[in-house]
């Protein structure tokens, strides 16, 4: 074993980094866009009023994870930067966090692996996949969030 280059490591990190921030920042703008455009003519309150029954009830956090929850949809790694500001801004609580942490986590593949998905297997079966992957994720986050509640008292 040898010690590598510390030069070509900085090289293939500065690749690694400059093709991550290609690839994310558009998905990033978009869906903020996206976003900001759903709060501006109501969608995004119309979409945490049908939910929220799910989100607050059987899941256990606020309506904040609803925005979480379609940006995971878009890229994965922003979902984790938005439950650390919900936890700062003490919107989230110990039980709550660990519940959202697996919840983005199982939650459905981002957009750029559903389309894959759907290309390899057909948009019907991917479709089904991804359903059944979103309803497992909110059972499992939602046992869990029971479990930890009934083992809180």
């Amino acid at each position: 074993m040898r010690m590598p280059d510390p030069k070509l490591v900085l090289v293939k990190v500065y690749y690694r980094i400059l093709w991550f921030l290609k690839e994310s920042v558009p998905v990033f703008m978009i869906t903020a866009v996206v976003l900001f455009a759903s709060d501006k003519i109501g969608l995004l309150n119309l979409i945490k009023y049908i939910v929220s029954p799910v989100i607050k009830g059987f899941l256990g956090l606020p309506l904040q994870m609803v925005d979480v929850l379609i940006v995971c949809v878009a890229r994965r790694e922003a979902a984790a930067g938005m439950i650390i500001k919900l936890v700062q801004c003490g919107a989230l609580n110990v039980t709550q966090c660990i519940v959202a942490v697996v919840l983005t986590t199982t939650f459905m593949p981002c957009l750029a692996h559903t389309v894959a998905l759907a290309r390899e297997m057909g948009t019907r079966k991917a479709a089904w996949m991804m359903a059944y992957i979103s309803v497992s994720s909110i059972l499992l986050a939602g046992g869990l969030y029971w479990l930890l509640v009934f083992l809180k008292k």
